[in-house]
């Protein structure tokens, strides 16, 4: 007879709790690098965005009114998205298997658009007028100006990715597979 027979509760299996405590640190690493973009010093793209927006014809105060208010809108848009990591690391330990195929799915999407070089995220230099920044960073392009992309932020975002991955290889793992189709 199973603990569900005699209405005991089962246990929830090491894999899954290993794979929310991964989960659980990719996101802090991921906030971490989110919030050492812009906290970083000199800049973190903003002053580019205003620049360009006053070569257009945009006065100083409202280039950097809408340049400020990109920079919030990106700190809520981290805290957001890391906060639905943060609820699908529950919805995993709960045995939720939604949960995990969201992670797997987002996952292989992100690992996807940073070998694509779409992103923010890539590693090489984009051609510009200027010379590029010295130093060990990568960079990304606005309108021709150069904002360096610190290499704490890159090494955040891999870190981050290479324990999700890890914790999507224990959830899949055959204790974790029963847990999930466990009858509630």
């Amino acid at each position: 007879m199973t603990d569900l027979e005699y209405g005991g509760r089962v246990s929830r299996p090491a894999d899954v709790s290993r794979a929310f405590w991964l989960l659980i640190s990719s996101v802090a690493i991921s906030l971490f690098g989110g919030f050492a973009e812009y906290l970083k010093i000199p800049d973190n793209g903003s002053d580019a965005i205003a620049k360009a927006m006053r070569g257009a014809g945009i006065s100083q105060i409202l280039a950097d009114a809408i340049s400020n208010s990109a920079t919030v809108a990106s700190l809520v848009i981290i805290v957001l998205w890391n906060a639905f990591w943060v609820l699908l690391s529950f919805k995993i330990r709960a045995g939720r298997n939604w949960a995990r195929i969201t992670l797997t799915v987002l996952t292989t999407l992100g690992i996807a658009i940073l070998l694509s070089g779409t992103s923010s995220f890539h590693f090489q230099q984009t051609s510009t007028t200027e010379p590029a920044v010295d130093s060990p960073s990568v960079t990304i392009s606005l309108n021709n100006e150069v904002a360096p992309n610190t290499l704490v932020t890159e090494i955040s975002w891999i870190i981050s990715t290479a324990l999700a991955v890890v914790a999507i290889v224990f959830i899949f793992r055959p204790a974790a597979n029963a847990y999930v189709r466990r009858p509630r």
